[in-house]
C-alpha cells in the first residue's frame, strides 16, 4: 500500500485496522476460515526511489513475520 502525508502513527492505525478486517472469519459451507496478515511499513523521506522503499518494506515485513 503507498499512502501520501502519513505520519509513522497513522499507517501503524491503517495497517492495523486492515489486519484486523482482514482476521475475520469466513465460513464456507462447514468450515471456518481463518486468515491471518502480517504488513511492513516504510516511512519514506520523500527523497528515496521507489526500488529502495520496495526493499525496505520487504524487510519490514520480513520481520512483521518474524513476530
Amino acid at each position: 500500500m503507498l499512502s501520501y502525508d502519513l505520519t509513522e502513527e497513522m499507517a501503524i492505525e491503517r495497517a492495523n485496522v486492515i489486519r484486523e478486517k482482514i482476521s475475520q472469519p469466513y465460513q464456507i459451507y462447514d468450515a471456518q476460515i481463518n486468515i491471518d496478515a502480517c504488513i511492513g511499513i516504510v516511512i519514506s523521506d520523500g527523497e528515496s526511489r521507489t526500488d529502495y522503499l520496495y526493499k525496505c518494506a520487504d524487510l519490514a515485513l520480513y520481520e512483521a513475520k518474524k513476530g
